[in-house]
């Protein structure tokens, strides 16, 4: 028990441990609930996955035989599914039961918007449960809750799950329920927010990876111009000036010698027109202010492809052509040795 449940906050794991002995005794559940809901409530909604078969762990989740019915039932236990019923906020943590039944009866129970983005993720990862019932009722609870939850609340799940929900594999149209929510604006609006202000992590993957839909293209200039990390800057304006939005697609063979059979299993992309009035001039000039050497690069290569001949390319080539990034001064170079 204690190797499977040592990935667990120890706080989180000793009152789910308490929370389980009352389940297995079928005693009255009280405060352990609200106390397990609250610290769950504060997880990374990144964890769900990895934590799904530690909180069952934990908390002793499991089928258990309610006797033969044949007999009364001992000691007045109360099975789950009764503490279920009468317990509030008990179905925040039976979304983790491994009995899809009570998984199934848990999402049934809620009816509100969802309060933390763990819960938030825990309800799409049932969405892409193993049993067809409970991926119904993660679909009935999706339509009836999601519209009812806060956008920062989605958007801090989305922030986390966008470029992890590929590897879900059992979804079909469940998954499209996950995908509606970034056409709120709202949401749209605050997962902005967090790509242009969080200092550290994958922010500009999770920007390729959101834009697979058109709802941040209005944001685009937005994020190039107060992003905090220099990555996501030059994903923002690499898009505004290829007018294009490319992501990870998965993996495939791309031949090197056919007539040899020799082929390589590479990383395969999608991609997208972004259609959207810039100021291509201006923003260049930005770029090639930007403090970071990333972006003063995208901005050069923008001047190639945009503004070839121009005087202002050159203005921008004598810029930078002394730039302490070897990369930008060899774009620099290329733009004042070949002026036509």
């Amino acid at each position: 028990m204690e190797t499977t449940t040592s990935l667990l906050p120890p706080e989180l794991n000793d009152v789910l441990l308490r929370l389980g002995a009352k389940l297995e005794t079928g005693d009255l559940l009280d405060i352990e609930v609200q106390e397990v809901v609250e610290q769950m409530a504060g997880l990374s909604p990144a964890t769900v996955v990895e934590f799904d078969n530690h909180i069952a762990a934990a908390a002793k989740l499991w089928h258990r035989p309610t006797g033969n019915r044949f007999l009364p039932r001992l000691w007045g236990r109360l099975s789950d599914t009764e503490q279920l019923l009468r317990t509030p906020l008990l179905e925040y943590i039976f979304l983790f039961h491994r009995d899809g039944r009570l998984r199934e009866a848990a999402l049934q129970r809620v009816v509100s918007g969802i309060p933390s983005a763990f819960f938030f993720a825990a309800i799409c990862w049932r969405l892409n449960d193993w049993a067809t019932p409970v991926r119904k009722a993660a679909a009935k609870c999706a339509e009836r809750c999601f519209p009812a939850t806060d956008p920062a609340v989605i958007a801090s799940a989305l922030s986390e799950l966008m470029y992890r929900k590929d590897s879900w594999g059992r979804w079909r149209d469940e998954r499209q329920l996950f995908e509606d929510q970034m056409s709120r604006p709202d949401v749209a609006r605050s997962l902005v927010a967090i790509i242009a202000k969080r200092p550290t992590g994958a922010m500009a993957k999770l920007l390729r990876s959101a834009s697979k839909t058109p709802h941040l293209d209005g944001y685009l200039e937005e994020v190039f111009l107060a992003a905090v990390q220099p990555a996501v800057r030059a994903a923002a304006l690499t898009m505004l000036l290829k007018r294009e939005a490319v992501w990870p697609a998965g993996r495939g063979w791309q031949w090197i010698d056919k007539s040899m059979g020799l082929r390589r299993w590479v990383m395969t992309f999608d991609r997208r027109a972004i259609d959207i009035p810039t100021a291509l001039e201006d923003l260049i000039g930005r770029g090639v202010d930007d403090r970071s050497s990333m972006v003063r690069g995208v901005a050069l290569s923008g001047a190639i492809c945009h503004l070839r001949g121009t005087a202002i390319e050159r203005v921008y080539a004598d810029k930078l052509q002394h730039d302490r990034s070897r990369s930008v001064r060899d774009r620099a170079k290329f733009i004042l040795d070949h002026p036509d």
